[in-house]
């Protein structure tokens, strides 16, 4: 008598598996491990890759944080690059996550009340 799990082919686990937890539940316990990628791709973002079309091009080699830089460029600058962002998301067939990471500039101490926006 055969198991369910020894059915499962490789065929039915997708290319590219995003989160661990998705890793977890493709796991076929009757088949070798395999590795799941435990590190990020970290891009930072600037002018010469902001548009949403070559932000959907880093998100599907496999993008997992945009990081700004706001040492340069403008707050509207930044601004327009997490919206550019969001549409890049908004258009991929994949359900993905991307992480925003912001790097300030310098030392300096912020403190203040953070602004509520609603997505």
């Amino acid at each position: 008598m055969t198991s369910k799990l020894e059915n499962i082919s490789n065929d039915d686990i997708p290319l590219t598996i995003s989160t661990q937890l998705e890793h977890l539940c493709h796991i076929n316990i009757s088949q070798k491990p395999t590795q799941h990628r435990k590190t990020s791709i970290i891009c930072t973002i600037g002018p010469a890759c902001n548009t949403v079309q070559k932000l959907q091009e880093m998100i599907a080699k496999g993008m997992n944080i945009a990081r700004l830089n706001f040492s340069h460029g403008s707050h509207e600058l930044h601004a327009q690059t997490i919206q550019n962002i969001r549409e890049a998301l908004r258009n991929e067939n994949d359900m993905k996550d991307i992480a925003i990471a912001l790097d300030t500039k310098g030392p300096e101490i912020r403190t203040g009340i953070i602004e509520t926006v609603s997505f």
